[in-house]
Parts: structure tokens; sequence; C-alpha cells
């Protein structure tokens, strides 16, 4: 069970992890997917917190009409080269292919105005 991001606003409080936890109990390979919280190692759980904020500023600051496209990254990542968004189609949402670990790569997505708030 992957919780969404509108459940993931319970972590404001104190009970986030009452209302969260039992829910989402990781299997051996996917132990970072919850951490750092009850003994889990990782950090997963402050990467969906981070996105629900981005998910807040967007709304709160009406970019979905500003921008056509978007680029999300980690803030610990640094990226040198520079993105043509011309050279990728608009239609898809486009992510990394490597670093994926049984999944989608996290670390980078590039997408459409439509697409934002679901990636």
């Amino acid at each position: 069970l992957i919780p969404s991001l509108s459940s993931a606003t319970n972590a404001t409080t104190t009970s986030w992890r009452t209302s969260i936890l039992p829910h989402v109990r990781p299997a051996e390979e996917w132990s970072s997917f919850m951490g750092p919280i009850d003994g889990i190692g990782g950090s997963g759980v402050i990467h969906f917190m981070a996105r629900y904020y981005v998910q807040q500023l967007i709304l709160e600051q009406a970019l979905l009409s500003k921008y056509d496209r978007f680029v999300i990254t980690r803030s610990d990542h640094y990226y040198q080269c520079r993105h043509d968004l011309g050279l990728l189609d608009n239609r898809f949402v486009w992510v990394p292919t490597e670093e994926d670990y049984k999944g989608i790569c996290d670390r980078h997505v590039v997408c459409n105005s439509s697409m934002v708030m679901n990636v």
C-alpha cells in the first residue's frame, strides 16, 4: 500500500504515525520506503512530504496556469547538463532510467502541467 500525498497531511500532526504506519509495513526489500520512522532506515517519508509541499505551492501560487512544463528534482541532487525541453514530447512523463530500485525513479521528473499533480 502506497499512501497518497493527501494522506500524508497527517504528518503535520502528532498522530501521523498512528494513522499511516499501521497500514504500511514494508517488506525487507522496501526497508527505506517509510524511513526514517519507527526504526525503519532510509528517507522515503521525507520525499513524500516534500512532494506534498510542492503540490501545495503549485496550488497556492496558481502555477498550473503560469507554466506549461515542470521539472521537479530532489533537493539533494545537482544536474550539470542543460534540459532542452523541446526534445521531450510533452505527452509523456520523463524520468531517469537508472536508480529505480524495483520501481520508478523518484529523483527527477519532467512533465506537462496537466500531469504534475499526479507525479
